[in-house]
Formats: structure tokens, C-alpha cells, sequence
């Protein structure tokens, strides 16, 4: 299994006329928010970065320190037994991107707080850690250098992207045993991270309880799963530019 969103397809657009611009190319691939009619509309851009990466609360795409405040300080609790299987296939995805010299990937997510489904897949995976960001990196490892800067830049080497990536999906998704499991003792259960020291924005952590098996019924455990399907625009464009590769004037 694999997270990674596959290409539908690849065009350009030119455009004539008084309001012409440069030629621009678009990549066509499957709507994650395209099934289901009960997704939590929020929806998350992960690049695994620290509190700095935040959109404005209105946004369409929020990213990892929106998350952060989404979840109220806590990681968000996965059913048990697909979550392992979730993060081992994140896990081939990254060290086949990086083996690529693939960077600056990053985990689009959706929420189906009705049937307990995060919806997932990885996206943006087409750029290289090539000359340009090999010099963008060096320049903005100086600067956070001279600038006391806490946070290394967004931009790094990939084998170092991808720990810092993994590192943080760690941080935002644990394990939980399904609901229907019955609990004996704490061996039975994967343990659950206790919140942030300092919660976010003085927010109430959701799992208050200490004992397992009361931890398990306070949890809101998701199920991962990539399930994205084209739309008929995405499916029309993607064939046309996979067919025939011509570019579309305007």
C-alpha cells in the first residue's frame, strides 16, 4: 500500500491577448475530499514543522501548528490495527522519495469526524533538493544561524527531510486497540502520550483519565485510509494531458 497521490496527468496553459503571461503547467491528481458528504471541511497540509507553520484560522488548508491547536495539544489516536500498517506505508513512501532526492512533500489530511476516517495521502512530492535549494538551504542555515533561530529551515537535505518528517508524524498520530477490543490490563493497549507540558492555547487535553481502559473509551480513534477518486474535470484533463501532452490556449 502507498500514500502517495498518483498524477492523473500534466498540462500547460498559455495565455494570449492583452492578458498574456508566461506558459503555466498544472498537474491533475485525485480529490481526497471527494467522497464521503460528512468530511470535516478542515482540512491539513503536514511538512512535520514546528509551531511557525500556521494559517490563518480561515483558511481552506490549515497546516502543523493548526493541527497542533485542532487537536488541543494532543496527538490524534488512530485504531490500532490500521495505524501500524498507515505508518509503515508513510515510512516506504518517504525513503522512496528520498532515495529520489525528493524534498518539501508533504501530508494532506481531511477529517470524517461522522465515521471516524482520516483521509490521507501525500502530495507535492515533484521537487528536487537540486543546486537552487542546496544554495536556498546554505543561505537560510546562515541566517537562522545569525538569527538565533530555534528551527532549522523548511528547506533541507532530503535524508533529513525525511527524519524530521517521520519524526513529527510520531509526534501528531498514536495507536489505539479498536473499541470493540476488550481490555484486560495496560499491556493491552499501546500507551498514549501524555499532552504538551504547556497546552496549546490553555486548552483542556481530550484524554484526561489515567487508567487504560478508561483512556481507551475516551479516545477518538480514527481510521487511516487513502481514499481519493477523481473528480470527472480531474479525469477529463488527466486523460487528455496523458493521451495527447498538448497544451490548452486560452
Amino acid at each position: 500500500q502507498s500514500y502517495i497521490v498518483p498524477l492523473l496527468g500534466a498540462f500547460s496553459i498559455t495565455r494570449r491577448g492583452t492578458n498574456a503571461g508566461p506558459k503555466q503547467w498544472w498537474v491533475v491528481m485525485p480529490n481526497l475530499a471527494s467522497s464521503g458528504q460528512h468530511i470535516d471541511r478542515r482540512c491539513f497540509d503536514l511538512k512535520g514543522m514546528g509551531r511557525t507553520r500556521k494559517a490563518p484560522d480561515d483558511h481552506s488548508v490549515l497546516l502543523d501548528q493548526n493541527l497542533r491547536e485542532f487537536a488541543k495539544g494532543m496527538p490524534i489516536v488512530l485504531r490500532r490495527d490500521s495505524a501500524d500498517a498507515f505508518k509503515a506505508a508513510i515510512k516506504r513512501d518517504c525513503v522512496f522519495l528520498a532515495d529520489r532526492d525528493l524534498i518539501d512533500y508533504s501530508l494532506l489530511v481531511t477529517f470524517d469526524t461522522k465515521r471516524l476516517v482520516m483521509h490521507a495521502g501525500l502530495i507535492d512530492y515533484m521537487r528536487p533538493f537540486d543546486i537552487p535549494k542546496m544554495a536556498e538551504f546554505s543561505w537560510k542555515t546562515v541566517m537562522h544561524g545569525a538569527l538565533g533561530a530555534e528551527e532549522k529551515p523548511t528547506v533541507v537535505p532530503n535524508a533529513e527531510y525525511r527524519a524530521r518528517f517521520m519524526g513529527a508524524l510520531e509526534e501528531y498520530f498514536v495507536s489505539c486497540w479498536p473499541a470493540r477490543t476488550k481490555v484486560q490490563s495496560a499491556k493491552d493497549i499501546s500507551p498514549i502520550p501524555r499532552p504538551n507540558p504547556t497546552p496549546v492555547l490553555g486548552a483542556t487535553p481530550r484524554l484526561r483519565s489515567e487508567t487504560p481502559d478508561a483512556r481507551l473509551r475516551d479516545a477518538l480513534a480514527f481510521d487511516p485510509v487513502w481514499s481519493g477518486a477523481a473528480t470527472p474535470l480531474a479525469a477529463a484533463l488527466g486523460a487528455l494531458a496523458a493521451a495527447s501532452r498538448i497544451a490548452v490556449t486560452m
